[in-house]
């Protein structure tokens, strides 16, 4: 496993095909991905969450999928979006159900094969999910 990653979080990469054996490493990211999400979450039933990652957005250079885990869901796997260069920029926000404090990872799958994770910690007062 990669990173820190837990069990689940890692098996819902691989399901994906975005990690595991023969496929690309996970690189730091966090000088490419920004978060910007609450860190205490004072109801887990609806976190604000906002992403970018640096790309130039070129056919050449892009950012091709942008993953969002949470580690402690019952189904990690929160957000999977799809980019082409036409998008423009690599910007994704949204609100997530959050059963419990712990970090929400970015995953994003670069269009020359590399992959960048990055993380931010996150305090849950009230989980939003239920197991």
């Amino acid at each position: 496993m990669s990173r820190g990653l837990t069990r689940r979080a890692w098996l819902g990469l691989a399901t994906l095909g975005v990690v595991g054996a023969g496929v690309r490493p996970i690189k730091d990211g966090a000088a490419l991905i920004a978060i910007e999400m609450p860190l205490i979450a004072e109801d887990g039933g609806s976190v604000p969450i906002a992403v970018e990652v640096k790309s130039p957005m070129t056919p050449e250079s892009h950012v091709k999928a942008i993953y969002i885990l949470a580690e402690k869901n019952p189904r990690p796997l929160n957000v999977k979006m799809s980019l082409t260069p036409a998008a423009g920029q690599a910007f994704v926000a949204t609100n997530l159900r959050l059963a419990d404090s712990g970090p929400v990872r970015v995953v994003a799958e670069m269009s020359d094969g590399t992959v960048l994770m990055a993380a931010r910690e996150v305090r849950v007062t009230v989980a939003g999910c239920a197991a």
